[in-house]
């Protein structure tokens, strides 16, 4: 009776131990199914940026922004009311002209921006207040200069300098004492633009009239006689000149029957010496 109670009592320890072990082993597997259940669902919160930390963790990690502050300077655009100084440019002559004296020349020259009302326009030569070649108070742009045997320059009267000059056209705000100035005190105009030509061009001797029966044809060639030859002393106007010219016939003339500026510009003569 005591050995049965004995294996009874041993067989309920033995029950109540597995009945233990598998509460355990339950328990711990439900422990483990928590922490793992409990990870994903923080993973997932701070992922999509919803948990607690994640939002504080994204308020740190945010980059202090300076603000930049700056200004542009926009170039003005020229409107009607906004002022350009005058211009002035010479057009012709502007150099490498030949001028004759006694012939007429057009002189031209382009303003531009704001005039003042009453402007007057002054073309003089070789310098601004130079040898006068125009005065005008209008608004032309051109000339016709006629060129005399003389010039003048403030109030004095002198012959016309063949040879290298320029022009020069002045703009004045309004009359100036320039050439024979009577009232200097009247004339104030200030000069606020000028322009000359940019190389010289040059003056020319007037042309000498040619008498109408002189020859206007090349000659084949021009002879010089170098040779000794007996002379009259006592009638020079008997001895035979020693330069002449030969025609393309053959036949000789004397030099006085050419024009000789139209055979020096148009014609290439072969000159022969003779010893």
């Amino acid at each position: 009776m005591h050995t049965k109670n004995t294996n009874m009592k041993n067989s309920i320890n033995h029950s109540q131990l597995t009945t233990y072990k598998k509460g355990a082993v339950f328990q711990l597997a439900i422990a483990i199914i928590a922490l793992v259940v409990g990870g994903i669902y923080f993973a997932t919160k701070n992922y999509s940026g919803q948990g607690p930390n994640m939002v504080e963790s994204e308020k740190n990690l945010e980059p202090a922004i300076t603000p930049i502050s700056y200004s542009v300077k926009a170039t003005p655009i020229p409107t009607s009311n906004t002022k350009v100084n005058p211009v002035v440019t010479v057009l012709s002559p502007n150099g490498g002209e030949n001028i004759r004296i006694g012939g007429t020349y057009k002189i031209s020259w382009n303003v531009t921006g704001n005039l003042p009302k009453g402007y007057w326009t002054i073309v003089a030569m070789d310098n601004p207040m130079g040898a006068e070649v125009g005065i005008s108070s209008s608004t032309a742009t051109s000339l016709n200069w006629k060129i005399e045997k003389y010039k003048v320059t403030g109030d004095l009267l002198g012959d016309m300098d063949t040879g290298p000059h320029k022009i020069y056209v002045s703009i004045y705000d309004s009359r100036p004492c320039y050439g024979f100035c009577v009232d200097p005190a009247t004339a104030k105009g200030k000069l606020i633009a000028s322009d000359s030509s940019d190389n010289y061009f040059n003056i020319v001797a007037a042309a000498t009239p040619v008498p109408a029966n002189l020859l206007r044809v090349c000659p084949r060639s021009k002879i010089s006689n170098l040779m000794p030859v007996a002379v009259d002393v006592d009638v020079p106007n008997n001895n035979p000149p020693s330069v002449y010219f030969v025609l393309d016939n053959g036949g000789r003339r004397e030099l006085t029957e050419f024009d000789l500026d139209w055979v020096s510009a148009n014609c290439i003569v072969e000159e022969v010496k003779v010893y």
